[in-house]
């Protein structure tokens, strides 16, 4: 009899069977070194537009402010893929989504200064839109990306196109 086969009890079928003291830690090990909420939920996120009234024609810059109020660097790369760790949103006046707002460059997968906040660090995202809809009333916000879409979004900010 193996060191191995005096450690691990059999199952029926004959192969080791771990502790489930062994599988207990191991879990623990596991849910210590992944943080479930990510760095964004701690991140404080607000959105600004430059301009509330536009025309057809025009190009609105909007902002997304990231601010790190912990004291510790935040990784904001991880899942985010390559892009930004934020993207933006226009919805109409019934809450349709018109457009969810692609960014100015290509995501790349070079580390850029918006993956990593330092402490108490304020970091923007900025894009710019051609306003391409039609007259009315919309609202913009940016959210951080997640498996599902847009997460922890920003309160709306009217935008009205004349």
């Amino acid at each position: 009899m193996g060191k191995f086969d005096r450690r691990f009890r059999r199952t029926e079928s004959g192969a080791p069977r771990w502790p489930r003291s062994s599988i207990f830690v191991f879990g623990l090990l596991i849910g210590a070194c992944t943080d479930a909420s990510g760095p964004s939920s701690v991140v404080n996120l607000r959105t600004e537009i430059s301009s509330a009234t536009v025309t057809m024609g025009d190009t609105v810059v909007f902002r997304a402010i990231l601010t790190n109020p912990t004291a510790r660097t935040l990784d904001m790369g991880s899942g985010s893929g390559c892009g930004p760790p934020v993207l933006f949103e226009v919805r109409g006046s019934t809450g349709e989504l018109i457009n969810q707002i692609p960014l100015d460059s290509v995501f790349t997968c070079e580390r850029r200064d918006f993956h990593d906040l330092e402490p108490s660090e304020i970091d923007t995202v900025i894009t710019r839109w051609p306003v391409t809809a039609s007259a009315g009333s919309y609202s913009v916000r940016s959210g951080f990306r997640g498996k599902r879409g847009l997460e922890r979004l920003t309160r709306p900010i009217a935008l009205t196109i004349r």
